[in-house]
């Protein structure tokens, strides 16, 4: 009884492998085109804001700086997680110790090339103001974009 030839079994291992490889390529293909069209990204590619002047001022214990959008998509529900060296202290957009400079809102969205000033207590919680490393603010419209502050001012 006789087998097949090397060269036949390494040409249907060839075509196998070519095969396999063109299916797993048509499938990587269809997964990203449906990651680009889905809501994250869609809103990922329209939000974009900036962060500026963040300062913390000591004899108040109150951190500020002011948000500017500069996307297309427009913006709200601004939540800020404070770091410094070893703690982090979070607070959500509508804490008592959050204030803003103008009403924002889901249906009062910041849009395009507007400012809001975002004011935060901190004295009721850590107070780790003086020794702040970074400031980071989600936003309630698409959660994939973060505004960071490596710098905070101090007054």
């Amino acid at each position: 009884m006789k087998g097949i030839s090397p060269i036949v079994a390494v040409v249907i291992l060839l075509a196998l492998a070519v095969t396999i490889g063109v299916l797993v390529s048509i499938w990587v293909t269809s997964w990203i085109s449906t990651q680009r069209e889905s809501e994250e990204f869609g809103c990922a590619a329209r939000t974009r804001y900036i962060m500026e002047s963040t300062k913390y001022i000591q004899s108040e214990s109150v951190l500020r700086f002011r948000i500017t959008n500069k996307g297309d998509e427009g913006i709200y529900g601004f939540d800020v997680v404070l770091y410094n060296d070893t703690m982090t202290e979070s607070f959500a957009h509508s804490s008592p110790n959050v204030t803003f400079s103008a009403n924002i809102s889901e249906t009062n969205k910041l849009a395009r090339e507007e400012s809001v000033y975002m004011s935060i207590n901190i004295s009721g919680g850590r107070n780790m103001g003086t020794t702040l490393t970074q400031v980071k603010v989600k936003n309630g419209a698409c959660g994939a974009i973060t505004a960071i502050a490596d710098f905070i001012k101090q007054e």
